[in-house]
């Protein structure tokens, strides 16, 4: 089975506490194809130090364009806190995402949505997105 793995970065990414976090542990799991990494230009340097360890760990290749590093922009001073102030943006790239993989490289893969990283009213978003948008292969 392949995976495609759509995340934000949260505190605990890369590691905390000596515990793989959120992203590190699903990536041991679950060896995703590709791993879309969504930051907010305050996360931009745990979204690279993840996206190292990615590398370093697992042998994901940046340079194939394995990792993908997305910054959710233009919405606003603190609309990060709001609930669904992010649902269109990420509503737009997993389309994006699955339309894209599903049609052309991957065949049909499975598109896990990372509830578990970023804050409390992002994870509430791709819940809520997970649970409305009819995707044939999402998995949250």
């Amino acid at each position: 089975m392949k995976y495609i793995l759509f995340t934000v970065v949260g505190s605990a990414d890369p590691i905390k506490n000596a515990a793989d976090g959120g992203i590190v542990h699903i990536a041991r799991c679950y060896n995703p194809e590709k791993i879309y990494l969504c930051y907010t230009k305050d996360f931009y340097l745990r979204a690279s130090l993840t996206a190292f360890y990615l590398v370093e760990l697992f042998g994901y290749n940046d340079c194939e364009n394995q990792i993908e590093l997305v910054e959710i922009s233009n919405l606003g001073e603190g609309a990060f806190h709001r609930v669904g102030a992010c649902n269109d943006f990420f509503k737009s790239e997993i389309l994006s995402v699955d339309n894209a993989y599903n049609a052309k490289k991957y065949g049909e893969a499975t598109l896990l949505l990372n509830l578990s990283s970023g804050m409390p009213s992002m994870q509430s978003d791709l819940y809520l997105l997970g649970s409305t948008l009819n995707l044939k292969n999402l998995s949250g």
